[in-house]
């Protein structure tokens, strides 16, 4: 018992906080395929929750240790998808447990308040440019997807205000943290969180059409175009990241190849609603995406398994 009480321990103490982004690519990917399987849907969202408590054990147990990661800039940033995943659960639950859903998604709220306060104050201070990674697009723009979920918790006007305050602060750090990539060294460790850049738009596209009452046409093309571009630009970049050794910052290859799919669905749906015929390579896109989406999030959380199964 003690043995198993020491590898428990040990495992915990090396579980990387960017584990939250693996959390927030199940519970997504499981949400999302709630349509095609109640099996599947409620299998990544229960390996999802798994992960999300062993996380918050290690913060309380291991917190010493967990203080000491949450030091670097892309660790903290990244935490911010530890309470995007309580947005997943919220989504979850609320069609069975409205009142707990709607404590998720305002714990949720209240933890992103407290650390864009934490990290602002931490990091904006004293602003460097090599400080800022393509995660600080995660913590200011990602409670966006609170307006996501707002309806099925029956707080869209709250999300309708969510999604403009999260979209305005997240926008001058897109461009930026695009310059400091293309700008600065980025060690190998970091490269796969240039993922990271499909997910803001995308997740912008999807909170407008479900946060806004009457969506402008203009503008939810405007959105999807430039998360598109994104999308495909990070899919160039993905053969040479899939040939990098893992690096906990693998965690990054999974909300952002979700989103896009979650998105397109979503303009689907609106355009089906305003009377326009969809075209069916747009349905077909989608269907990919999502196919692609399954794929990445399950491979992810493989290459996670088999790192802490060697510890």
């Amino acid at each position: 018992m003690r043995l198993r009480n020491e590898r428990f321990y040990k495992i915990l103490k090396n579980l990387p906080i960017p584990v939250c982004g693996v959390t927030l690519g199940l519970a997504a990917a499981g949400n999302m395929l709630k349509d095609y399987s109640t099996i599947l849907h409620w299998l990544y969202l229960t390996v999802a929750a798994v992960f999300w408590a062993a996380l918050l054990i290690k913060l309380v147990l291991c917190r010493h240790d967990a203080k000491k990661e949450l030091i670097n800039p892309l660790a903290f940033s990244v935490f911010e998808a530890y309470f995007m995943t309580l947005l997943q659960f919220s989504a979850a639950i609320a069609p069975y447990y409205n009142r707990a859903a709607l404590c998720l998604w305002a714990a949720a709220n209240a933890g992103n308040f407290i650390l864009i306060g934490l990290f602002s104050w931490r990091y904006l201070r004293a602003f460097h440019m090599a400080d800022v990674f393509t995660s600080w697009n995660v913590l200011y723009g990602g409670n966006m997807l609170a307006a996501v979920v707002a309806p099925a918790v029956h707080m869209e006007p709250a999300g309708h205000v969510l999604f403009w305050l999260h979209f305005i602060i997240f926008l001058p750090w897109y461009p930026l943290s695009v310059y400091r990539y293309w700008k600065l060294p980025v060690a190998e460790a970091v490269r796969p969180t240039i993922c990271i850049l499909a997910a803001p738009f995308n997740l912008t596209l999807a909170g407008y059409l479900t946060g806004v009452a009457h969506p402008q046409l203009w503008l939810v093309l405007v959105f999807a175009v430039i998360a598109q571009l994104a999308y495909v630009f990070v899919l160039t970049r993905l053969p040479g990241i899939l040939r990098l050794p893992f690096y906990p910052s693998y965690g990054a290859l999974t909300f952002p190849f979700v989103i896009p799919a979650v998105a397109m669905k979503k303009l689907t749906v609106y355009l089906t609603e305003l009377g326009y015929t969809v075209p069916a390579v747009l349905n077909g896109a989608v269907l990919l995406e999502q196919i692609v989406a399954v794929v990445m999030v399950t491979y992810v959380l493989m290459r996670y398994v088999m790192y802490l199964k060697k510890i």
